[in-house]
C-alpha cells in the first residue's frame, strides 16, 4: 500500500473496501474512515465530495475482485496547493471579462448600434415609401419584366390593371421589354382611357418597370369637346364670311346703278350748285361702295385670301374727298 501512496507533502487517504463497503486496509492507518463512510455504496465509479464538502473523494471497483479502492483528499490541501493558480485564474478571468465587456461595448457602439439604426431607418423609409405609393392620386405599380408579375402596387393601380384585357397587358409588356416608348395609351374594358408611363429599373436584384397609370378619360372628353367647338367655330366663321361676301355683293349691285345715274346727271346739269351736290352724292356713294368692298376684304383677310398691292396715291385728292363728304354737315352746324 505504501508503494501506491503519495509523497509526504500530499495528504491523500487510500482505503481498500470489501464487497460490503467496509474498509479492509487504509493509508495512513490513523485515518478515521469518515470519508469512506460518506461514499455512496454503488457499483459504478464515483467521483465527488463527501457530505460536508470537506474532502474530494474518488471510488473505483477493482475488477475482477469484489474490492473497491477509495481515494480522498482534503479540500483545504487542494486549495493550499492551487491557491496561486486559482488566484491567477480568477485574475485572468476578471481581465478576460473586462476585455470581453470592452470589446462587446465597442462592437455594440461601433457596429451593432449603427447597423440597428440603419436597419430601423431602412424599415421606416420602406414603410414611408409604401404609404406614399398607397396614398398617391394615381396608380403606381412595379412590374417584373420577366413574367409581368406585379411586385408592388397600390389599390388604384390594381383596379386599373384588372380592367385591362390580356392582349393589352401583353402589348404593354412587349413595349416595356423593347424600350420602344415610355408612354402607352390604352382603352379599358369599360371604355376608360388610361395613360401608362413607365421607366425601367432594378428592384430586389430583378429587372422591373415602375409604372404610373393615369385615367385621362376626362381629358380625352375635354379634348374632343374642344375639337368639336373649334370645328363649329370654323364652320360659323366660314358661314359668316360667306354671308358677308353675299351681302356685300348684293349691296354693290344697286350702288353701281346709283353711281352710274349720278355720273349721268353730272354730265347733263349746267348749274354749278347742282353739279357740286351731285359730285358730293357721287363721292358718298363711292365711299359706301368702298366700305362694302372693305367688308368683303375683311372676309378675305379671315380666310387668308387678301393680297395687298402697294400703289402710289394722291393725298390731296383723298383729303378733298373727305372734306366734300362732311361739308354739308358742317354747313348745317353753321
Amino acid at each position: 500500500m505504501e508503494y501506491f501512496s503519495p509523497t509526504k507533502d500530499r495528504v491523500i487517504s487510500i482505503h481498500l473496501l470489501n464487497n460490503k463497503n467496509n474498509p479492509v486496509l487504509s493509508y495512513p492507518e490513523e485515518n478515521n474512515y469518515r470519508s469512506v463512510r460518506d461514499v455512496p455504496d454503488v457499483s459504478a465509479p464515483y467521483f465527488g465530495f463527501d457530505d460536508d464538502f470537506s474532502d474530494l473523494v474518488a471510488k473505483r471497483k477493482l475488477l475482477p475482485s469484489s474490492f473497491s479502492v477509495v481515494y480522498s483528499l482534503p479540500l483545504k490541501q487542494i486549495l493550499n496547493e492551487f491557491k496561486f493558480t486559482i488566484f491567477n485564474a480568477i485574475i485572468l478571468n476578471i481581465i478576460s471579462a473586462i476585455v470581453i465587456f470592452i470589446f462587446v461595448w465597442i462592437f455594440e457602439r461601433k457596429i451593432f448600434s449603427p447597423a440597428e439604426n440603419n436597419a430601423s431607418r431602412l424599415e421606416e423609409h420602406e414603410q414611408f415609401n409604401h404609404k406614399i405609393v398607397a396614398s398617391a392620386p394615381v396608380g403606381i405599380s412595379i412590374l417584373r419584366i420577366r413574367d409581368g408579375m406585379i411586385i408592388l402596387s397600390n389599390e388604384l393601380a390594381h383596379n386599373y390593371f384588372r380592367l385591362l384585357s390580356h392582349s393589352d397587358k401583353q402589348n404593354i409588356l412587349s413595349i416595356i421589354a423593347e424600350k420602344s416608348s415610355n408612354i402607352v395609351d390604352v382603352v379599358t374594358n369599360n371604355h376608360n382611357h388610361l395613360q401608362i408611363s413607365f421607366v425601367n429599373s432594378r428592384y430586389q436584384n430583378e429587372d422591373v418597370a415602375i409604372c404610373v397609370l393615369v385615367d385621362i378619360s376626362a381629358r380625352v372628353k375635354m379634348e374632343r369637346s374642344l375639337q368639336n367647338m373649334a370645328t363649329a367655330a370654323e364652320q360659323a366663321n366660314q358661314a359668316k364670311s360667306m354671308f358677308l361676301a353675299t351681302v356685300s355683293h348684293e349691296l354693290r349691285t344697286p350702288l353701281y346703278g346709283i353711281i352710274g345715274n349720278l355720273e349721268l346727271l353730272q354730265s347733263l346739269t349746267q348749274n354749278e350748285e347742282t353739279a357740286r351736290l351731285l359730285k358730293t352724292m357721287d363721292n358718298s356713294s363711292s365711299l359706301l361702295l368702298k366700305i362694302i368692298s372693305d367688308i368683303l376684304d375683311f372676309s378675305k383677310i379671315e380666310s387668308k385670301q387678301l393680297k395687298i398691292d402697294v400703289k402710289p396715291f394722291n393725298c390731296r385728292q383723298v383729303v378733298s374727298f373727305v372734306i366734300s363728304n362732311y361739308l354739308p354737315l358742317i354747313a348745317k352746324k353753321i
